[in-house]
């Protein structure tokens, strides 16, 4: 069990993930956290768990989660478009979860 991770930025817009139905999903509020955007999936997968959300000042979005032991990543717009760029990043056996953050140079990095 784990809580629905989330970012807030200086605008206060929060950026989320969560996990339904073995599905993961992403949403980015507008400033002041009124109203969310529609959700976006991850690419089609089974069996998706623990994920995690980031925005770099590129405004590109980060979305890493499992599949199994599987770590996988997506990058999209701040409009919820796949920017093409998707892949593997490993294998996290047991329930261990996968972690991110944006660099000073404004890269995603991916640790586990």
């Amino acid at each position: 069990m784990s809580g629905v991770p989330f970012r807030v930025d200086g605008q206060g817009q929060v950026l989320v993930s969560w996990m339904s139905r073995d599905k993961v999903y992403w949403s980015l509020s507008s400033e002041g956290a009124d109203r969310f955007a529609p959700r976006v999936a991850a690419p089609q997968g089974g069996d998706q768990g623990s994920s995690t959300a980031l925005m770099n000042r590129k405004g590109e979005v980060l979305l890493v989660w499992k599949e199994g032991q599987q770590v996988n990543w997506a990058i999209y717009t701040q409009k919820g478009k796949l920017a093409g760029e998707s892949g593997t990043a490993g294998r996290l056996p047991g329930g261990n979860k996968p972690a991110a953050f944006v660099g000073a140079d404004d890269v995603f990095y991916v640790v586990f």
